[in-house]
């Protein structure tokens, strides 16, 4: 068993770093069959798309070794891991970003409307009823960037700011729906159907407050 890695698993689940046999795990299951799916593979970290996004891209970053949940780590091995983790998570989802980007550059780009002078201003230029002239201009892409930015307002100290913002965390025992540690890696905006479920302090915990807590000795 790797240095740092704890046995917390809850009822039935497996040792860290335990072999696990077939059709015991899911993720260690799709790693091993189906590798078309992953987008990294090594000897310590895999990747893969999670498979209802939660987020704008949502990407699982698992260890290959059968680890079973955030009680499983401890110590600076198991903070380490949770930074390679992130840094892997981190380096996906900002090449996969610039993809976005790309894609939305090659789109045609919608015409600014104009609200009439009589309607309430929401657009640059002021609140309501400001803008003189023909009104306050309306800008689409402005909006979409100000949305981005206010889902990623809540949500603890786990994520970067800026032209990419991202999240990085972990649900806790019990409330994960697979027993393989795996760390959710969310570039923002969020669904807002589903933003709830990684914002609870009682079933989440972002990444950086885990591997600070890790690194003072705790679990």
């Amino acid at each position: 068993m790797p240095p740092g890695w704890g046995r917390g698993g809850g009822s039935g689940a497996a040792a860290a770093g335990e072999p696990l046999p077939p059709g015991s795990c899911v993720f260690c299951d799709l790693r091993r069959h189906s590798p078309e799916r992953l987008l990294h593979q090594d000897g310590e970290l895999f990747a893969f798309p999670d498979r209802r996004p939660a987020a704008r891209l949502h990407i699982l970053v698992c260890p290959t070794a059968h680890v079973p949940n955030t009680k499983s780590l401890s110590g600076r091995e198991g903070a380490d891991l949770v930074a390679r983790m992130r840094a892997l998570g981190e380096s996906l989802l900002s090449e996969r970003a610039a993809g976005l980007e790309g894609e939305a550059e090659a789109r045609p780009r919608p015409r600014r409307r104009r609200l009439c002078g009589c309607c309430p201003g929401r657009g640059r230029g002021g609140g309501v009823g400001g803008g003189g002239g023909g009104g306050p201009l309306l800008d689409p892409e402005a909006a979409e960037e100000a949305a981005a930015g206010t889902a990623g307002g809540g949500g603890g100290g786990g994520g970067a700011r800026g032209p990419h913002a991202m999240r990085f965390g972990f649900h806790v025992p019990p409330f994960r729906s697979v027993d393989h540690l795996h760390m959710h890696c969310l570039l923002l905006p969020m669904n807002p159907w589903l933003a709830w479920k990684y914002a609870l302090t009682l079933n989440w915990v972002e990444a950086a407050d885990l591997e600070a807590r890790l690194r003072r000795g705790g679990g």
